[in-house]
């Protein structure tokens, strides 16, 4: 999946305040585009679970710039919450 960085909330919507600690291991942003899914061991395709414009929170990736963007390709195994707004 690639994913457009955005400055993490401070507050869930819940009212849960995010620690800083977990801020420093995670990062947040915005879905902007993903892949057919990967293939199991009989090679049939999974479909991957999130779509465009999900707003996620994320422990891994690797950073790329697209158009003078930072962007960052997630694993969708790295993908730890769906924020909803």
């Amino acid at each position: 999946m690639l994913i457009r960085r955005s400055a993490p909330e401070e507050m869930t919507s819940f009212g849960i305040i995010i620690p800083d600690t977990n801020k420093e291991k995670s990062e947040e942003g915005v879905i902007v585009a993903v892949g057919d899914g990967k293939r199991n061991n009989d090679g049939k395709l999974i479909p991957v679970s999130f779509t465009v414009g999900q707003r996620v929170r994320f422990s891994y990736g690797e950073d790329i710039k697209i158009g003078g963007v930072d962007h960052i390709l997630v694993h969708e195994d790295n993908i730890i919450a769906i924020i909803n707004n």
